[in-house]
């Protein structure tokens, strides 16, 4: 017997689905960025304005997720565990993002305009950096833990029979039963 379709209440808002699935792209790059193509010295300098400024665009992205999960109450049934996870995801993500900004210090070498080259990012040169470097990096990897549970969770749920919790978040239209 072929599981039923997901309903409109079963399912995260359409706005709130889309934004999820850019976010998936741009932290993608945004590790592989950090974690591949920023070492030290002339390539850390070199890649620091494009991962400054896909930080902001993620800092954007996760700052709308949260103003539509304000109006979107999500899928009906969710445990409180999924609900402090997904809270989880969402303050540690922010966290990455502003202890990124409050670490940045510009050096002589590197590209002023940042922000794709448009916009100066604000500098609080008034706070050490050190240890927003120092929880910044941290911070990463706890995210970087919480996504690989996540995915995680969400292969478990993909490979039950009849668990609709995927589709939930997919982009996918559900299809109507006819009767």
């Amino acid at each position: 017997m072929a599981a039923s379709s997901p309903s409109q209440a079963d399912r995260w808002s359409i706005p709130l689905r889309l934004l999820h699935w850019v976010t998936v792209p741009l932290l993608a790059v945004q590790f592989a960025v950090s974690l591949l193509l920023m070492g030290d010295g002339r390539s850390a300098v070199s890649w620091l304005g494009f991962h400054i400024s896909l930080g902001a665009v993620v800092f954007a992205a996760i700052g709308a997720r949260l103003v539509c999960r304000m109006f979107d109450s999500g899928p009906l049934g969710r445990q409180i565990v999924v609900r402090v996870l997904q809270a989880m995801l969402y303050m540690v993500a922010l966290g990455v993002s502003l202890t990124g900004w409050l670490a940045y210090r510009p050096s002589p070498f590197a590209v002023r305009k940042l922000l794709f080259g448009y916009l100066d990012l604000p500098v609080l040169s008034s706070l050490r950096v050190a240890p927003w470097a120092l929880w910044h990096k941290w911070s990463v990897w706890l995210f970087l833990a919480l996504v690989i549970g996540h995915v995680g969770l969400a292969i478990y749920h993909a490979c039950i029979p009849g668990d609709r919790t995927m589709a939930a978040m997919s982009l996918r239209t559900p299809h109507r039963s006819r009767p």
